[in-house]
């Protein structure tokens, strides 16, 4: 599908909440905060690291 991507991501923050009233539908308890993105990869359908983008990456990085 076009313009649709899945990353997997490390990220620290904190659950904050107590009543509930979170997410789709209201449907959660806490919510998480994100503070700090560590780092975030693109995957493939099945979840695995998308190897070209990957690629293209590690020669973009070559190239500073």
């Amino acid at each position: 599908m076009w313009g649709s991507w899945i990353f997997g991501v490390v990220a620290e923050g904190r659950l904050v909440g107590t009543n509930g009233g979170y997410g789709q539908m209201n449907r959660y308890d806490y919510l998480f905060e994100i503070d700090c993105l560590d780092r975030a990869e693109r995957l493939d359908r099945e979840g695995h690291p998308d190897e070209d983008v990957k690629k293209r990456i590690e020669e973009f990085e070559k190239s500073k």
